[in-house]
């Protein structure tokens, strides 16, 4: 599995667990608070304005929210504490950048400057780009070494 695979995956299970509705997210709340928090506190500007943003989601594509994002064991957990939230908020803004008028780095700053506690201090666009990359890259090797396993 690339880098790219790995993102394109979070992706995925970020954007449906944002559409899941009330019958699929009661099914998954249970594993809710266990890997997913730092990413539900994202305001909620960075989400698409849709007039029905809930779609239905196959019993695969459920599965594949819990095993990235929900599950006690979720890939979402090779991403350090303090990096999920940048983590969630980026793959937020690249798969809807017309939420904020393309995806730059900046944005992604500029976004975290406005919810950042007082005296929080929120890196430079370059090191957040960095930080995200490495993110990724652990999820990356942690399904990368799965898939070895189930060799």
């Amino acid at each position: 599995m690339t880098w790219q695979d790995a993102e394109e995956a979070l992706g995925d299970a970020v954007e449906w667990l944002g559409a899941l509705g009330d019958r699929e997210g009661a099914f998954l709340a249970a594993g809710r608070s266990s890997s997913w928090p730092a990413v539900l506190r994202i305001d909620q500007s960075d989400y698409p304005d849709r007039p029905d943003p809930r779609m239905r989601l196959s019993r695969r594509q459920l599965e594949h929210v819990e095993r990235f994002l929900l599950a006690s064991d979720a890939v979402f957990l090779a991403i350090p504490e303090a990096q999920r939230s940048l983590v969630g908020r980026v793959l937020i803004m690249k798969r809807f950048p017309e939420r904020s008028g393309g995806f730059r780095w900046r944005y992604v700053r500029e976004a975290m400057l406005r919810v950042a506690r007082d005296g929080e201090r929120v890196p430079a666009p370059e090191a957040l780009r960095k930080r995200y990359e490495r993110a990724v890259g652990a999820v990356c090797q942690r399904l990368n070494a799965a898939l070895l396993h189930r060799l």
